[in-house]
């Protein structure tokens, strides 16, 4: 039973991470996202410190 509350765990912290990233314009590579899946809860403090996606100037 405990392996399924890590792996909710791990899951719902996946989904969380690309939600923040989505809503702060941080482009979502494939590498960035096997990152998020290697690395599950410690993805959240790095998204956080990432700063918005850099516009274009217009």
């Amino acid at each position: 039973m405990s392996t399924y509350a890590i792996a909710l765990i791990w899951t719902l912290s996946n989904i969380a991470c690309h939600l923040i990233a989505h809503q702060r314009q941080i482009r979502i590579t494939p590498a960035r996202a096997m990152l998020a899946a290697v690395l599950g809860p410690l993805t959240l403090p790095a998204v956080a410190l990432l700063g918005p996606a850099r516009s274009s100037g217009k």
